[in-house]
């Protein structure tokens, strides 16, 4: 079956919806608050990955990062298999393709800009690599598992970096990048809604840049903390 984009506007616009409110759902949050904590109001304030990380250590940290990692990459797959047997007239290229895209960069835009918390969230990586990892390893097993290791070498890294603002956007960079190159191999001439899909990825890694503005600023000026993944909590009084 082929449809037009235009044909079926609506279907994008709750298709975004959905990615949004699903990425609204912060666990950095919730997980705090069943410590009788609240994230917003410990370390930097960020309810992110570093954050957990830093005030209730790596177990609790990077398990919010795996949560956060799903609710990027199970939505966006989740709408692919919906629509991937549709196809835009005269390109062959699947709808579930661009829905994916689309689905993923309002699940980041959801976490970085969530209703549920005034619109002041994370920074998105952790829901920006799982969208790409998890939509990546939906069309091919073996870059799941490649895509797996690529991200339990993260914690790895930012220990050796010491900077994870850098670090992340550089794992989060490199997914896009492989990402794009699946799917131009896949499509190659998939038209405009090949270009779509890839402007999609562009602005999804894009407004993860933008949200570590701060972060960049501080990394350039030598003001940057240092972030260290395996240092033992301290116990406060």
């Amino acid at each position: 079956m082929e449809i037009t984009f235009w044909g079926k506007w609506y279907w994008f616009v709750l298709i975004a919806l959905a990615g949004y409110l699903v990425g609204s759902l912060n666990f950095a949050f919730l997980i705090s608050k069943l410590f009788k904590k609240d994230i917003t109001k410990m370390g930097s304030g960020n309810p992110g990955t570093m954050n957990m990380v830093r005030e209730f250590g790596p177990v609790i940290g990077f398990t919010t990062f795996f949560l956060d990692a799903f609710k990027g990459g199970l939505p966006a797959l989740g709408v692919y298999f919906l629509f991937r047997d549709l196809y835009f007239v005269g390109g062959g290229y699947s709808v579930g393709r661009l829905a994916e895209f689309l689905c993923g960069l309002f699940a980041v835009l959801g976490h970085i800009f969530p209703i549920t918390l005034n619109f002041k969230g994370g920074k998105g990586i952790a829901t920006g690599i799982g969208f790409f990892w998890l939509t990546l390893g939906g069309h091919n097993p073996w870059l799941f598992l490649w895509g797996a290791l690529v991200v339990l070498s993260v914690p790895l890294a930012v220990s050796l970096v010491k900077r994870s603002s850098i670090c992340s956007l550089c794992y989060l960079t490199g997914f896009a990048i492989w990402q794009i190159v699946v799917l131009k191999t896949a499509y190659p001439t998939g038209g405009v809604y090949l270009a779509s899909s890839i402007l999609l990825i562009f602005v999804t890694v894009l407004v993860a840049w933008v949200a570590h503005a701060k972060n960049l600023r501080n990394l350039l000026a030598g003001e940057e903390h240092e972030t260290r993944v395996f240092k033992k909590k301290s116990k406060k009084s």
